[in-house]
């Protein structure tokens, strides 16, 4: 029997700065599936709330099946605080055995990774939970 099997294009560190919006004022990254595209305004209550604005911090939104090698951005980019919707952490080569909602650190960079922006804000826990990390990452 023959399956269909998805191709993953890897996005290499210098192409992630095309995909990327706003500033690095602040360390601040904020990785979201295109899918989610539609919650940008879910996503600048969320930077509000950290009393961050949308210009201060840097966006990228990555496609389906789009592999990216995160680790050597952050480190390009001096990112501290990298918050990651929706994503599975292997396919932003970052090797790491986390639970969503749990900060983590690798290097000097604090991590959460998260659900999609859609789930996170048709759901209280999720709220909550992303709430926590937050406060935890910026002393909010």
């Amino acid at each position: 029997m023959i399956r269909n099997h998805n191709i993953y294009s890897l996005v290499e560190p210098k192409e992630l700065t095309s995909l990327t919006r706003g500033s690095n004022q602040k360390g601040v990254l904020l990785v979201y599936h295109v899918d989610d595209k539609d919650h940008l305004d879910f996503l600048a209550k969320i930077i509000s709330s950290i009393h961050l604005k949308m210009e201060e911090v840097m966006l990228l939104e990555l496609k389906e099946f789009q592999v990216a090698n995160l680790s050597t951005f952050i480190q390009e980019n001096e990112l501290t605080s990298i918050i990651i919707f929706g994503l599975e952490l292997k396919n932003l080569c970052l090797n790491v055995d986390a639970l969503k909602y749990d900060v983590f650190r690798i290097g000097v960079s604090q991590y959460l990774s998260a659900d999609s922006l859609w789930q996170v804000s048709q759901s209280k826990e999720k709220k909550k939970n992303l709430w926590l990390g937050l406060k935890e990452i910026f002393g909010v």
